[in-house]
């Protein structure tokens, strides 16, 4: 009889702390949602592809972009995409027209709150 008892609490505790953990994990998941983030990186650091991608998980959903010189006195390429939330969105185009040996640096702009953020790379 006992040992009924045993495995009865046992069996409890343990779909109480699987319900609790679930919980938690579904309020960290919907307040990452809520409070949102995007982000963008390079889809090849190391080689001489300009290519990247922008990561949305926030509401808003325009954003727009150019790339630049180090001192940003000129502009080589520029653009506006639509990114869905939770999407993640890839942008490839040609570095031919851009001079190599030559620091670029890409600006991305939420086009909501605009807050913005840069990446860099070198062209070898």
């Amino acid at each position: 009889m006992s040992e009924k008892k045993i495995i009865i609490v046992i069996s409890v505790f343990v779909l109480v702390v699987f319900s609790a953990l679930s919980w938690r994990e579904m309020k960290f998941q919907t307040g990452t949602y809520r409070n949102g983030w995007w982000g963008i990186y390079f889809n090849d650091p190391k080689g001489s592809s300009l290519d990247f991608t922008i990561n949305n998980e926030s509401k808003p959903e325009k954003f727009s972009w150019k790339v630049t010189s180090q001192d940003g006195s000129t502009t080589f390429l520029q653009g506006t995409e639509n990114v869905s939330s939770g999407e993640k969105r890839e942008l490839s185009f040609s570095s031919q027209d851009i001079p190599q040996s030559q620091k670029i640096i890409i600006k991305v702009t939420n086009g909501s709150d605009g807050t913005e953020k840069d990446i860099y790379k070198t062209l070898p």
